[in-house]
């Protein structure tokens, strides 16, 4: 368990988790909300 903005972002998707970590903060807010 991180305390690092970047696990939020992983966590919402659960998709790819991999991924988030790769992009930054704003794809993963977008990606949020087009998955």
């Amino acid at each position: 368990m991180d305390d690092t903005p970047f696990d939020v972002y992983p966590r919402c998707i659960g998709d790819q988790p991999e991924l988030s970590m790769s992009a930054t903060p704003k794809p993963h807010k977008g990606d949020v909300l087009v998955s």
